[in-house]
């Protein structure tokens, strides 16, 4: 059958045909005179090259035919419906949703916590889940994909084609064990670069900011230990004598339940920026919209 050329009200007049069985009733719930649904039952039937309903004593049956078709018209016609409605307004004390997250462990810890009591006050019933960043496909393909709705990641490594927000920045602190034997008060950059360096690495680069810092001087250090998220450097550290330097936020939130000493790096290291990401598609869609709201204010509430 060419659809081009359906009349969709002849599909509206089925679908109340096959629930009244009778013309009359059928002609009241679609609002047309007795003559015009007759004559709508009409065309049906040469459409499909069936009677479509017959009369059985006093009652009016559906064919086989017709049977068949009640199920894929009605669904079809309520998805139509659906679809020119437009999206219904959203409550997030009623919504029922699933956002996936794509962020590094440092955006969890540094975020999640406030993001995630904002949602159990206002919305109860949104349920965040976090994909890793590093898998084997990109996150942009994986956000065309749907399989992604929202992102956070450095400013600088931004994927291509994405609407973005920036929402904090950070800057470094080194720590160390309480009573490291070669660390005093203060830290020097000769004491710094003799030291062995644990460096986090989450996509397992050999260098990070520390050596294009040091680089910058002519100086470099010696990286012994390679992690790669955040959270696994403070344990290894206060079992160690190794330092790392390490994100703000994070390496002042971990020093006190570890005994790890804070102390100021001893070269300019360049702070960095974090943003959230997101397809253009979900610019105005209203759920993502507050979520996104959601994560601004979270990240304002954000000690410096």
């Amino acid at each position: 059958m060419n659809l081009s050329g359906l009349d969709l009200n002849l599909l509206v007049t089925f679908d109340a045909l096959m629930k009244e069985r009778s013309v009359s009733r059928a002609a009241r719930r679609v609002g047309l005179s007795q003559p015009a649904t007759s004559n709508a039952l009409a065309r049906l039937r040469a459409l499909f090259d069936d009677p479509l309903l017959v009369r059985h004593g006093n009652r009016m049956v559906p064919t086989e035919r017709a049977l068949a078709l009640v199920g894929h018209v009605h669904t079809g016609l309520t998805h139509l419906s659906a679809a020119l409605e437009g999206p219904r307004a959203f409550d997030p004390a009623t919504a029922r949703l699933v956002f996936n997250v794509s962020a590094n462990d440092y955006a969890c810890f540094v975020l999640l916590s406030q993001l995630v009591e904002r949602l159990h006050r206002d919305a109860p019933g949104i349920t965040l889940r976090v994909v890793p960043m590093n898998g084997a496909s990109p996150v942009r393909d994986r956000m065309d994909r749907g399989e992604v709705d929202l992102g956070f990641t450095l400013h600088s490594t931004l994927p291509d084609g994405v609407m973005h927000q920036e929402l904090f920045d950070d800057g470094y602190v080194c720590l160390v064990r309480t009573g490291h034997p070669r660390v005093g008060r203060r830290l020097t950059l000769r004491q710094y670069v003799s030291l062995e360096h644990l460096l986090i690495s989450p996509f397992g680069s050999m260098r990070g900011m520390v050596d294009t810092a040091l680089t910058a001087r002519s100086l470099e250090r010696h990286i012994a230990l390679y992690v790669p998220n955040f959270l696994l450097a403070p344990p290894i550290l206060a079992q160690t004598d190794l330092i790392t330097t390490i994100a703000s936020r994070v390496g002042r939130a971990v020093a006190a339940p570890y005994a790890l000493r804070v102390l100021a790096p001893p070269l300019r290291i360049r702070r960095f920026s974090m943003s959230m990401f997101w397809d253009p598609r979900h610019e105005h869609v209203a759920a993502h919209r507050w979520l996104r709201e959601q994560v601004l204010d979270a990240a304002e509430g954000l000690d410096d």
